[in-house]
């Protein structure tokens, strides 16, 4: 198997020029990044624009914080001028993290749905696939769903607002095999999930309405408790198996989040596995 390139964190510092208030999205940088990358690379910044959730740079809302996350109440971030707001940019390609960093590193301006910051600073660190894939199986865990989370429904406007560990774990199987192809069936995984992992635990609240993409969503925030149990459809080996495809597609899913609009912020999760 091709060499793949590690999975790039990039973190940006942005100072306000102007007073405002910015969506709890990372939709208004995420359209100035790709604006830079139409300017180096109009292909790249096309193909990226042509596969949405796929296409693999994710963008999370500003942040004051350690991390970025989200309160129910929250629909908007107030933005003073002076202060100083973080973003993380997540992307698997070494050419786009190479123009990203290149770009903010000359402390440009951009305007984000009317304000005005200048990008002060920039720090990236890598994680390589090893460190994904040496996750053990489990038997309980924690997923925070740190930003408004929400899972489109087939055939319907309406949106899940209930993290159903089947709908995270194959949509993660989706995004692993995109960009790697090596890793579980999804309808697979996601039948074991289904039958196998239960919520043993919530606490979870509906964000306000939020504008992404032209549509108002709602999603939830939160944690909820997971454990894996056997079930007769799988033998003790699938079961083990499967259990540890699991740790690794969550791991994967603090990079590329979980549910829908999650190039845009939404879906940012946290994995912790439980003794």
């Amino acid at each position: 198997m091709r060499e793949l390139p590690p999975i790039w964190t990039i973190f940006l510092e942005l100072t306000a020029h102007d007073d405002g208030e910015l969506v709890v999205t990372g939709e208004p940088l995420r359209r100035a990044i790709l604006r830079v990358l139409s300017s180096a690379d109009p292909l790249t910044a096309r193909a990226i624009r042509m596969a949405g959730s796929r296409g693999h740079i994710i963008v999370s809302p500003l942040y004051t914080g350690s991390k970025p996350e989200v309160e129910c109440s929250e629909r908007a971030i107030g933005v003073s001028r002076g202060a100083t707001y973080r973003a993380r940019v997540v992307t698997f390609s070494d050419a786009v993290s190479s123009m990203i960093r290149n770009w903010a590193a000359r402390n440009p301006r951009v305007r984000l749905a009317g304000v005005e910051f200048e990008i002060c600073s920039v720090e990236s660190e890598t994680v390589e696939w090893d460190e994904v894939e040496r996750q053990d199986s489990v038997k309980a865990f924690r997923i925070s769903f740190l930003t408004p989370t929400l899972f489109r429904r087939q055939a319907t406007p309406y949106c899940r607002l209930f993290p159903l560990p089947s709908l995270m774990i194959h949509g993660l199987a989706v995004s692993w095999n995109s960009l790697r192809r090596d890793g579980p069936r999804p309808r697979e995984v996601a039948s074991w999930a289904r039958l196998s992992v239960v919520e043993t635990g919530h606490e979870l609240c509906t964000s306000r309405p939020i504008e992404v993409e032209t549509e108002n969503v709602v999603g939830f925030v939160g944690w909820a408790h997971y454990k894996c149990i056997m079930h007769p459809n799988w033998s003790p080996k699938q079961h083990e198996e499967m259990s540890a495809w699991a740790a690794k597609l969550f791991k994967l899913g603090e990079f590329v989040g979980v549910g829908a609009h999650r190039q845009n912020g939404l879906g940012i999760i946290r994995f912790s596995p439980k003794s």
